[in-house]
């Protein structure tokens, strides 16, 4: 948020104020500074006033300006803190009035209701959100904590026993038992339970499981090293060999990245094929040769016989190979 001045006319020190947002978040803490500032110059009294009070005529002259010019001079230097701080669109708002007073008054209408609307639907995220098993608890906390801030700043508090509540619903099932314990030694302590003390306890539960997962983690890893290739048994396929982050069976560390295998099936129906394709072959050969005899010479003659004697030796030797 960019800061605004202002030069005050009983100081001459600048001003710093919030931005406002255009979201109307900062409303709440925008408007609690801004008559915290005033109330500190002592010059409030124009956000309740539209004309100079009596009080001003019976201060008299300050600072060699009349009490009509005094009163006027405030209304600006008011006005060189306010208008800065906020976004064109609001300022478009309340440029038309002439008094603080008014400019005041519009801009809480305006920002009371986009607050409202906001507040709700900020709210009901609030109510449901879910810690993961997998999650750390601590920025869980944390994130919560600062939308239970947001919706004080937006004028919606929290109570300490609603946040609790929150708290305790937003939690993974795996943290049951622990909370059930909890309310049994609070019950039976009679001692009241604050959310802060209940983050502690559960956060300590938390950092306790992390560490003995990173002791788990360190141990895998040194068995890992220690243990010879040939004896490490895979506890997702079950196989000796390897563990089960170097798995490439289903379920495993390196799922499906192994090498691919060809179907024995497939290979089965590939040489059915391939032997059948080289019996044709053979055939194709033979009925060639006996073409070729019978249009050497004709039946019975030397000829003849000399080419069927070859081609049943060519056919008894081709048979067998195939």
């Amino acid at each position: 948020m960019g800061p605004a001045s202002g030069e005050n006319m009983h100081t001459e020190e600048r001003v710093n104020v919030p931005k406002l947002t255009h979201d109307s978040s900062n409303w709440v803490d925008y408007r609690d500074c801004i008559l915290w500032l005033l109330e500190s110059q002592n010059i409030d009294t124009h956000i309740a006033d539209d004309t100079m009070p009596t009080s001003y005529t019976t201060d008299g002259k300050i600072s060699s300006l009349e009490p009509p010019e005094h009163w006027k001079k405030e209304e600006t230097v008011i006005r060189q803190v306010i208008g800065p701080s906020m976004l064109p669109t609001a300022f478009t708002c309340i440029k038309g009035q002439k008094m603080v007073k008014g400019a005041w008054e519009m801009l809480k209408r305006i920002y009371k209701e986009k607050t409202h609307g906001l507040a709700m639907d900020v709210m009901r995220r609030f109510r449901n959100t879910r810690c993961g098993e997998s999650d750390s608890v601590r920025t869980h906390f944390e994130h919560m904590a600062n939308v239970c801030e947001q919706l004080a700043a937006m004028g919606k508090a929290i109570s300490d026993d609603d946040y609790m509540d929150i708290l305790l619903t937003s939690l993974p099932h795996s943290y049951d038992q622990l909370c059930t314990s909890i309310s049994n030694s609070t019950r039976v302590s009679r001692q009241p339970l604050t959310a802060d003390n209940l983050k502690a306890m559960i956060l300590a539960k938390f950092t306790q499981r992390e560490i003995k997962k990173q002791k788990s983690n360190t141990k895998d890893e040194a068995f890992a090293a220690d243990t010879p290739k040939s004896k490490k048994q895979c506890s997702n396929c079950n196989k000796c060999g390897h563990l089960k982050a170097d798995c490439w069976a289903k379920g495993g560390g390196k799922e499906g990245q192994g090498p691919k295998r060809k179907d024995k099936a497939q290979d089965s129906t590939a040489m059915v094929e391939k032997n059948e394709l080289e019996v044709w072959a053979v055939v194709e050969e033979v009925s060639a040769k006996e073409d070729q005899g019978d249009f050497i010479g004709t039946a019975g003659s030397p000829l003849a016989r000399l080419g069927q004697a070859h081609d049943a030796a060519t056919e008894l030797y081709d048979s067998g190979a195939s």
